[in-house]
């Protein structure tokens, strides 16, 4: 069990929910609504339009407003779809936010958690009213204490103001009791660099790092959190 850490702070997509699997599932969905064919090289071509503009969101180059429509007017285009940009993504994330999978192992590794007393905490530069629909319906969402998403709290990660928000809404007054999960480099891991709190790389790929940044654990199940001491 995590003996060292007090507070465990999940990032969400990618680590807690199954975002690619869900991502399919609303693409399919979506172009059934729209009568379009679905292409299986569709999600990979969301994701990659999707990450590219988001890490430009953590860095203050893009708002998420524009993110939102860009990322669909880009899509559009490489499929030759009709339609306007703002309305397929709103209709994309109505249903995004119906989908609900979780990684394998989320549920049992935050019930571990949370009945040895370890304090829950979701962080998320997501879409505030996306991301808590679907953790209304979520199996986890009673084993978290705290909800922190980037748009209500003014900064996205990395930034340290992220961070240092959190430390203070939840009254954490010793940052080493605390550790990052997530599978984000640019996002998760360097966010706990900048503010000092421990990090654990999930990246069940099996990917390479890259860059300057630093993480204590490293893991590609979230069962082996449990070992972590």
């Amino acid at each position: 069990m995590l003996s060292s850490y007090d507070v465990i702070l999940f990032d969400a997509d990618r680590t807690l929910f199954d975002t690619g699997a869900m991502e399919k599932e609303a693409l399919q969905k979506l172009m059934r609504k729209m009568g379009r064919p679905y292409e299986e090289t569709m999600p990979m071509t969301y994701y990659t339009i999707n990450e590219g503009l988001w890490r430009r969101i953590e860095t203050g180059e893009l708002t998420r407003d524009y993110v939102r429509v860009e990322r669909f007017r880009q899509f559009l285009s490489k499929y030759h779809l009709p339609g306007d940009a703002a309305e397929v993504n709103r209709t994309y994330l109505e249903i995004f936010q119906q989908c609900n999978l979780l990684i394998p192992g989320a549920e049992l590794v935050c019930e571990k958690l949370s009945q040895e007393n370890k304090r829950l905490a979701i962080i998320t530069n997501g879409t505030a009213s996306v991301q808590y629909a679907r953790f209304a319906l979520a199996s986890i969402t009673p084993y978290f204490s705290h909800v922190f998403v980037s748009e209500e709290v003014g900064v996205p990660k990395p930034q340290k103001a992220f961070f240092e928000a959190v430390l203070r809404e939840m009254d954490i007054p010793d940052r080493r009791r605390v550790l990052i999960v997530g599978d984000s480099l640019t996002s998760d891991i360097k966010g706990g660099n900048n503010a000092g709190i421990d990090t654990c790389w999930f990246h069940p790929a099996g990917a390479q790092g890259t860059g300057d940044v630093h993480w204590e654990y490293e893991i590609t199940a979230l069962e082996q959190l449990l070992s972590i001491a």
